[in-house]
């Protein structure tokens, strides 16, 4: 017979993640289809960046919703949607974090692609373009998701830690993808 809370953990858990397979499902076609449409040259540089920027916005909106969820537990904050200085604070320094981490990400990804040899078209400001502008959009998207996907799952009386994680992983790889395509669309409409 299965445990009490075995079976609440596999009730949680199991939608969860069939739901954040579609997720990553999705966020690998979005890759693929990607090599149809662009040059050899750009994808080079996409493929480079993508897996870290995938990272960067579900280890941030991770960080972000075990910080709510704390919060939330302990009574700081309550499950509103309302003006809080803790959320603001988080915000700006999560923000700060990413900009940070997606300029090393140009940078480095730069570095792989000269120290690699392999063909591009993007100058290092490209890649910090992409890297910068790809990681905050999927930054506001993942952060804006975080404070209702906790506030739920802690008003619901779910244990946040089978549900934030895991759900805003997968959203990041979803919108980190859709990201660095809308950084790349505005890359080559203001710098043809």
């Amino acid at each position: 017979m299965i445990n009490k809370e075995i079976r609440k953990t596999l009730v949680e858990m199991i939608p969860v993640l069939t739901f954040c397979m579609c997720f990553g499902t999705t966020a690998g076609i979005l890759l693929n289809y990607s090599g149809d449409i662009l040059e050899k040259e750009l994808m080079v540089g996409i493929l480079i960046i993508t897996p870290s920027i995938m990272a960067l916005g579900g280890y941030i909106s991770s960080i972000f919703s075990m910080r709510l969820t704390t919060a939330l537990y302990s009574g700081i904050i309550e499950p509103k949607i309302k003006r809080s200085t803790f959320i603001e604070n988080n915000f700006i320094a999560l923000f700060i974090l990413s900009v940070i981490i997606s300029v090393i990400i140009g940078v480095l990804s730069y570095l792989i692609v000269i120290w690699l040899g392999s063909p591009t078209n993007l100058s290092i400001f490209g890649f910090l373009f992409l890297s910068v502008v790809g990681g905050l959009i999927d930054f506001v998207v993942c952060l804006l998701a975080t404070i209702p996907i906790a506030f739920i799952s802690f008003y619901k009386g779910l244990d946040p830690d089978n549900l934030t994680t895991p759900i805003l992983n997968s959203l990041s790889d979803m919108f980190s993808v859709i990201s660095i395509f809308i950084a790349l669309q505005l890359y080559i409409s203001i710098f043809p």
